[in-house]
């Protein structure tokens, strides 16, 4: 025994109630039409970054946001006449001024910052409803206590390098670093040409799920957090895979703040998986009132690494 179905069109064929058929017509082209909504978009937010050195002027930059769903490359509305000022453990130390540098507008402060004190910056401007503000404490300088070098090849005739860097981390408290290395050549220090190296006995922050698997990938600069020699004479490993000509090297330890050690691991993790699917959204870290972006702080230690 088969199963025997009616079946008709949207019309008057066999089987179909005329007027039920025109109640389907009515349905089928209503949902064909064309519906014009008008989705909210999200007001533009002010975006206050400023990145800290030691014995450095302060320069800020402060802009507002591009509301999501603008093609990418649209500018940024830069905020010009803003009243931006700077604080030191709560004391004004004064208001900065604004200065187009290599067509990229700033404020900067008249006065360098010294020493590990709390610095804060606030911002007002016409187009903001309230006062923009964001504040960081200056890290210690990192205290490294030897570096040296060696130079070896590979058997693929590769040029390996291997950096000894000796630090003394300090007790009870947390430390955050950011690690470069740059080679001298002739007697003349190259900054345009960072090495790319890896820390062997130190895993660095990266963010991928198969770190644990794979080999690190050589990188530019280390973000290292002190939590496996926290308050110990620790010695970096730096093996580099550069294949420049070095006579020596100079090494660059900064000592940064936490808030910068958020940024910059969660703005390379976002790198790292913005077009992988397998990973949600990565939101850059902010530490702004009233706003987005970062106020960040680095103290920094250089020297001059010889070969042995």
């Amino acid at each position: 025994m088969g199963l025997n179905f009616k079946s008709g069109g949207i019309g008057t064929g066999m089987g179909c109630n005329p007027f039920i058929a025109m109640v389907l017509w009515f349905f089928v082209t209503a949902c064909s039409r064309e519906v014009n909504i008008r989705l909210p978009v999200d007001p533009p937010m002010a975006v206050l970054n400023s990145m800290m050195a030691n014995d450095s002027l302060v320069y800020v930059r402060l802009t507002q946001s591009v509301p999501a769903g603008f093609p990418d490359g649209t500018n940024y509305a830069v905020l010009k006449n803003a009243t931006v000022k700077l604080f030191a453990d709560d004391q004004w130390i004064g208001t900065l001024e604004g200065i187009t540098i290599n067509d990229v507008f700033y404020y900067r402060s008249r006065e360098k910052i010294n020493g590990t004190r709390t610095y804060r910056i606030t911002a007002t401007a016409p187009e903001l409803k309230a006062e923009v503000s964001g504040s960081v404490t200056m890290p210690q300088k990192p205290l490294i206590r030897s570096a040296s070098f060696t130079t070896e090849k590979d058997a693929f005739n590769n040029t390996i390098r291997t950096i000894k860097l000796t630090l003394n981390d300090a007790a009870k408290v947390r430390d955050f670093y950011r690690l470069r290395v740059y080679p001298y050549n002739g007697g003349s220090l190259k900054k345009s040409e960072m090495l790319y190296f890896t820390i062997s006995n130190l895993k660095v922050e990266g963010g991928g799920i198969f770190d644990d698997f794979v080999e690190e990938e050589q990188s530019r600069e280390a973000i290292i957090y002190d939590e496996l020699f926290n308050g110990k004479t620790f010695t970096l490993n730096i093996k580099s895979r550069w294949g420049g000509n070095a006579d020596s090297l100079q090494v660059e330890l900064a000592g940064i703040s936490e808030s910068a050690y958020l940024y910059y691991k969660s703005a390379r993790l976002q790198d790292r998986t913005k077009d992988d699917p397998l990973y949600e959204k990565v939101p850059v870290y902010s530490n702004i009132t009233n706003g987005l972006g970062i106020i960040g702080a680095f103290n920094m230690t250089v020297v001059d690494c010889k070969p042995e």
